[in-house]
């Protein structure tokens, strides 16, 4: 698609006589495509139209205010990318953008063909290329940047925060270089960055949570994309090739746009609408986003054209490019020829009759009639000519190619044979690749390249190489500072296909893809390297697209379970599942569980976690099972229990009993005998054994235990592990008795060993709340305070089951300081969990920041009003309609109190304009129906 603006333009010299020269940046039969891109840019604005006899239309408003989404179908070659980069062009030299300081931000990304990138690969190539443009822009600019960066921090996106870190390790780590360069110091706080994490090996602060769930990473983006778009400087967000992404991608665009929040963003995706049927993700993504973003039968917007209303146009829009007329193919042959079209009839028609118009093939069809002599060019009259006595059934049989891949690979057979090599490399990479990268993807090839070049191998000669694909139209070339940071692209898919194809297939292509893995490995265990998460998933999908023979089978495996835990931090449990089977289809798994037992024990572990995590729960409870009869020991099996007991648990929410009965019978493997259902005297008869194991001592005793080991106390350490999973789910199940006696048989068994483990101060702050409700408001202080210790004591914990508790001492504290001291504590504790994911418990922080807010008696004013429309709209995108419910109620609640012309017409009465409670409880039913009637 890109080939449709064509860089050779840019070199009419004598090296360029002979050559096709395409249009550079004119676009055929494309006028009502562009016209219609700008009119869903400026939807919801004024838009006039006048001097009909021009037809040109005149745009008053620039900034995109609702969010827009255009779905741009069509085949290969039908010239998508062109159309998206002229439309881009007009509306970047509009006159209400010349000389404006907040210029529209345009970032494009592009998924590859082969899966070269890691997960987010072209969502985070579009934001890295921007942030690096202010990086290395001009002072001038400085401002705009520092206005940006002040966003940012408004959205809790700066050095150390939750969010940074979470963008820093997933889709943004270019925010680094921009805060170095315009706010260092707050890169320097920190003993070392996220980047510098990765790049040493080291494991996150951020890795538990990010690998707990998904809704981390999409929350932090949906943030940074709305810190980026503004009222004067909209966001257009171009992704290509959405055939080709990965389903982690789908997901965090579909949640990103489903936002009604999200303003003035412009989405263009492109995809190949032959290559995506009713059952690809991405085509599940545009029916999810037209039904959740359609505007309600009643919704009515302003025409001008009209002088009347209308009903409101949908956000979500579908552009489909088909193939180009024979009479647009004849203007395109007559430009590229300097020819009137009448006289290139012939051609026309044979070039028409061969590619139906399709840009792509119809360019690659001229280059091959001039490839061979079909039409030359004639240096004594300084013109195209066209052979003599050619008729158009000899053009198509003798001249042209059915196959337009076949057309190129002959047209790459004409080139040097080093510049061949290079394409066929570079193929196999990332879209775009630099000189340096090449340079040393070359290296194993050195010494051919010296027999066939008479020369060494070095920039200058590639890029002296690189130079002649350009004008042969091969590849684009994006800026630099530096010749070995330029990099390219191929101009069209088509021919990283044929680059691909010009490999054999056979040994001679699977010692190819081996070379190049083992450079990409080798680079990607270089220290000082950052961001190059990609070299490592490149370089394992090519070992594992050759035969085992080939390689270490062991080191294989293991490099599969590393990139699949890589992809697990980075939310992409479907990609690390493919890594995981990866590997354990490359094991015998008849003799690994015996010759490589750690390593196909973690195999079978990641395997089940990432199937639980994608709601394949029983998928989950196979993998699991698998481990219980074949791991060597309890301690090894864990993990395993964990991951079953939580999918026993989702597979059967409405039947507790069948989760509860296999988890106590998982507890008594470990020592741990309860029943599954515990009366109140089972559950005070324990609370007396801990009162016994406590021995008039005073709960803080826990804080002066050493940490216990895996080492030394591995079975004990083991079984308070898994009580503690059962626990939570006990908690979460309202099974409080069952949840009581696990609390108080941990602490006895803590007690009695002397030891404190990572799990204990969850198990502490459970408590808290059981006294907080029998209103023994001391011991739950008492309690809190000692969670808190135990919590501080285990700083590298950071998961998503060691957040939850930090609302115990919170909710403690509201009983003993005023209510209006407990505002803000709860507004940090909401940031924090929904960065980390937590959506249900941080929206519970932020409803009581507001009961804090009513209890304290502080002004009913309109600060209390936008805030309660914030948690809404924050309810409503997120799914979560219970709360949305409860924010719209307590609204209600402030416009009675109020007496404001939206309150009810009795105060007492919550059935008001805001809130009806006989609709909100038709809306719910069964447990969620309780909930609401309670609140």
């Amino acid at each position: 698609d890109e080939t449709e603006f064509d860089d050779r333009s840019l070199l009419m010299n004598d090296d360029g006589e002979g050559r096709i020269q395409f249009r550079n940046h004119k676009l055929y039969g494309r006028d009502q495509e562009l016209k219609l891109l700008k009119e869903i840019y400026y939807r919801g604005n004024r838009i006039s139209k006048d001097d009909e006899e021009n037809d040109t239309d005149t745009y008053e408003i620039s900034a995109v205010n609702q969010s827009q989404i255009v779905f741009l179908g069509g085949y290969s070659g039908t010239g998508k990318s062109a159309l998206v980069d002229e439309f881009m062009s007009q509306l970047l030299k509009d006159r209400y953008h010349e000389n404006d300081r907040h210029p529209i931000i345009y970032m494009q990304g592009k998924f590859g063909t082969i899966k070269a990138g890691d997960p987010f690969a072209a969502i985070s190539q579009a934001c890295n290329q921007y942030l690096m443009q202010l990086v290395l822009a001009d002072d001038d600019d400085d401002e705009r940047v520092e206005d940006l960066l002040d966003r940012l921090q408004d959205a809790d996106i700066y050095a150390g925060s939750e969010n940074y870190q979470v963008l820093m390790e997933t889709i943004t780590p270019a925010l680094e270089f921009l805060l170095l360069k315009f706010d260092p110091a707050s890169v320097d706080r920190q003993e070392s960055t996220p980047a510098e994490q990765m790049a040493s090996g080291k494991k996150s602060n951020m890795a538990g949570g990010i690998s707990g769930d998904f809704n981390v990473i999409k929350f932090a983006f949906s943030r940074f994309l709305k810190a980026l778009a503004t009222p004067t400087s909209p966001v257009v967000l171009f992704i290509d090739d959405l055939q080709w992404a990965d389903s982690a991608s789908v997901q965090l665009l579909t949640y990103t746009l489903k936002d009604t929040s999200l303003k003035n963003v412009m989405f263009i995706g492109a995809y190949r609408s032959n290559e995506v049927d009713e059952d690809h993700s991405f085509a599940k993504m545009k029916t999810e986003l037209r039904e959740s973003l359609a505007p309600p039968s009643s919704s009515l917007e302003w025409s001008d054209s009209d002088a009347k209303v209308v009903p409101a146009s949908s956000p979500v829009q579908e552009i489909q490019l088909s193939n180009l007329s024979p009479d647009h193919v004849a203007e395109l042959i007559a430009d590229c020829l300097e020819k009137d079209a009448r006289d290139m009839a012939i051609v026309t028609e044979a070039v028409y009759t061969k590619t139906l118009g399709n840009v792509f093939f119809v360019k690659q069809a001229l280059e091959a009639l001039v490839r061979k002599n079909a039409i030359y060019y004639d240096v004594m009259t300084f013109e195209w000519q066209v052979v003599e006595n050619v008729s158009k059934i000899e053009l198509q049989k003798n001249y042209l190619s059915n196959d337009v891949v076949s057309m190129v690979q002959s047209k790459l057979e004409t080139l040097p044979p080093t510049l061949q090599l290079a394409l066929s490399v570079a193929a196999y990479t990332k879209n775009a690749v630099t000189l340096k990268l090449l340079l040393s993807l070359l290296k194993p090839k050195e010494a051919l390249i010296l027999e066939q070049n008479h020369d060494e191998l070095s920039l200058n000669l590639l890029e002296k190489l690189m130079k002649l694909a350009l004008m042969e139209g091969l590849v684009l070339y994006e800026k630099a500072s530096s010749v070995e940071n330029k990099s390219f692209k191929f101009a069209h898919d088509r021919i990283r296909e044929a680059a691909c194809e010009a490999i054999p297939i056979g040994a001679e292509r699977d010692q190819f893809l081996l070379d190049i893995a083992n450079v990409l490995l080798e680079l990607s265990e270089d220290s000082e390297k950052k961001d190059e998460d990609w070299m490592m998933f490149t370089a394992v999908r090519h070992l594992n697209a050759i035969p085992d023979q080939m390689t270490d089978v062991v080191d294989v495996s293991t490099l599969n379970l590393k990139v699949g835990k890589l992809a697990v931090s980075k939310g992409a449990f479907d990609d690390a599942l493919v890594f995981f089977k990866a590997a354990k289809g490359r094991l015998n798994m008849q003799r690994a569980w015996t010759e490589q037992y750690d390593l196909t024990l973690e195999l079978h572990n990641s395997t089940a976690e990432s199937e639980s995590a994608l709601g394949n729960h029983e998928n989950a409870m196979n993998e699991a099972s698998e481990i219980f009869q074949k791991a060597r020991s309890l301690p090894d099996k864990v993990r395993a229990q964990s991951t079953y007991i939580e999918s026993l648990c989702e597979l059967n929410k409405e039947d507790y009993d069948v989760w509860t009965t296999k988890a106590v019978e998982i507890l008594s493997l470990h020592d741990i005998d309860l029943p599954a259902s515990p009366s109140y005297a089972q559950l005070r008869n324990e609370v007396i054994k801990f009162m016994i194991a406590l021995r008039g001592r005073s709960i803080f005793c826990l804080t002066k235990f050493p940490i216990a080991t895996v080492d030394d106390k591995e079975a004990v350490v083991s079984s308070i592990t898994i009580a503690n999973v059962v626990l939570r789910r006990a908690v979460v199940n309202t099974r409080m008795f069952l949840a009581g006696m696990l609390a108080y048989r941990i602490l006895r068994i803590a007690l009695t060993q002397k030891i404190v483990t990572k799990d204990l101060f969850t198990v502490v702050w459970s408590l808290t709340f059981t006294f907080r409700k029998q209103e023994k408001y001391n011991s739950a202080f008492a309690y809190s305070t000692v969670g808190s210790i135990l919590r501080d004591r285990f700083p590298e914990e950071n998961g998503k089951e060691y957040i939850v508790p930090r609302v115990a001492p919170i909710a403690v504290s509201s009983y003993q300081v005023p209510y209006r001291n407990t505002i803000e504590p709860w507004l940090e504790l909401h940031k924090l969990l929904m960065a980390r994911g937590m959506i249900e418990v941080g929206l519970a922080c932020a409803m009581f920041a507001i009961y804090a807010h009513f209890c304290a008696s502080l002004p009913l004013n309109t600060l209390l009003e936008s805030k309660l429309i914030l948690f809404e709209e924050m309810s409503r995108d997120l799914g979560r309609d219970m709360f949305m419910e409860l924010f719209l109620l307590l609204r209600q609640c402030l416009y009675n109190l109020h007496g404001h012309q939206r309150a009810s017409s009795r105060p007492l009465e919550l059935d008001g304009p805001v809130f009806s409670e006989t609709r909100a409880l038709e809306n719910f039913e069964g447990a969620a129906l309780k909930s609401i009637t309670r609140d």
